[in-house]
């Protein structure tokens, strides 16, 4: 499902936060160049992606090229050290903190032999991030390995802790995200043969399944880097999110503590994987969107300064909203159908959706879950908001239609 509103801003990945400072950016003359800056001081350990997102993939994508040209059949082991290394240190600490949290467990509902193969599983973790961090350097899968690993062991034993109804919500949102937890020995079996994959198993989200062999198979794709995923422990809010729709970086939540988002309290394991659902998303629309309108290099490079553009424009003219609960519909309704269920920031896009009860149901399970929302009858509320949308992208759908037209770049 969806992100909105977080437990707590020091957890990673809990997408809460508004956009509104993003409208002092609007009207820069070149605003592209202001979201970078914006983005890079408000986010910096992930300055080296976010003070140049373009060139940062443009980077990667050549760093492929090199090594592919002389390991033809591991093209994938590229040097991603300056996203790895900080990130395999802060895990390399919290599988002390855990080892340490499990050797003192007094709950009497995980059983002692269970602690036993939990503490070596974390373990042989611990002796592989000293192993990166003796180094110095870590590969690009190596890393989508290791934290894929660590996620899922993490968190295996956190719902013991969970209140009831978080525990009963948990695996509806399992079937959603296509998630299951094994026990303790086959997740450790899992990690002893390196079965790594992108997904563990279909979903009952139809959005989903459709999106996941395409995004699968650019993940692992023999011949061209076709996506960079950044896994990260830093709490990203909305506008993060908003400003990656038109672009093949992908943010993922490797977390320590259980995270509560979309009104389900997830372990680590389910809070990874449910951001890679949402970027799956996001990828799939995104190619589906350029086929549709057969666009070229040019046209979606110039859609991708549009977006950001609209992006920023989106944060202005929410922030003069004078209606409290206006303005949190519209914030809660743009977020779930762009970043949540993957739609492209662009005006026809939006226009031209089939109308569901997603947003709707998203704030209830918001409330059942405890998470809280900001503002009152969504039924009013979201139909507002909608309205308010559509003559918002209404009014840029000339700009769009300009650049779906233009497909050579105009002679100065």
């Amino acid at each position: 499902m969806v992100a909105s509103f977080s437990l707590a801003s020091a957890n990673a990945h809990a997408h809460g936060g508004n956009i509104e400072c993003l409208a002092i950016l609007a009207n820069s003359s070149n605003p592209t160049l202001a979201f970078n800056r914006f983005m890079s001081d408000k986010y910096p350990k992930l300055s080296i992606v976010l003070k140049d997102p373009d060139q940062f993939f443009s980077t990667m994508r050549e760093r492929f090229h090199a090594y592919r040209a002389i390991h033809i059949n591991d093209p994938y082991m590229f040097d991603y050290s300056e996203i790895g290394i900080p990130l395999v240190a802060d895990i390399a600490t919290n599988l002390d903190r855990k080892i340490l949290e499990l050797q003192n467990n007094s709950n009497s509902s995980i059983k002692p032999r269970e602690i036993i193969v939990a503490t070596q599983y974390l373990r042989k973790l611990k002796e592989e991030s000293q192993r990166i961090l003796s180094r110095g350097s870590v590969g690009y899968i190596e890393l989508m390995h290791f934290q894929y690993f660590y996620s899922r062991a993490i968190g295996h034993f956190d719902t013991h802790g969970f209140r009831a109804i978080d525990r009963w919500f948990l695996p509806l949102d399992r079937s959603l995200e296509g998630y299951q937890q094994l026990s303790i020995d086959q997740e450790y079996s899992l990690y002893i043969d390196q079965r790594f994959s992108v997904f563990q198993k279909t979903t009952t989200s139809e959005g989903f399944n459709a999106a996941a062999s395409s995004f699968a198979n650019a993940f692992s794709d023999p011949v061209e880097l076709r996506q960079i995923w950044v896994p990260t422990n830093v709490a990203l809010e909305r506008d993060i999110f908003m400003r990656m729709m038109f672009k093949d970086i992908h943010f993922i939540g490797v977390t320590y503590d259980p995270i509560l988002a979309d009104g389900f309290l997830r372990p680590g394991g389910d809070f990874n994987m449910h951001d890679v659902r949402h970027e799956s998303a996001k990828f799939f629309e995104k190619e589906n969107y350029i086929n549709t309108n057969h666009l070229n290099e040019y046209q979606i490079q110039q859609m991708n300064k549009e977006v950001d553009r609209w992006a920023l424009e989106l944060a202005y003219e929410n922030s003069q909203i004078k209606n409290h609960d206006l303005k949190e519909a519209v914030n809660h309704l743009a977020f779930n159908f762009h970043h949540d269920r993957g739609y492209p920031l662009i005006p026809s896009v939006f226009l031209n959706r089939d109308k569901n009860l997603t947003a709707y149901l998203l704030y209830h399970a918001m409330i059942i879950g405890n998470q809280g929302m900001p503002f009152p009858f969504p039924a009013i509320n979201l139909q507002r908001a909608s309205k308010w949308l559509e003559k918002f992208w209404n009014e840029r759908l000339s700009d769009e239609v300009k650049v779906v037209h233009q497909k050579v770049a105009p002679q100065s």
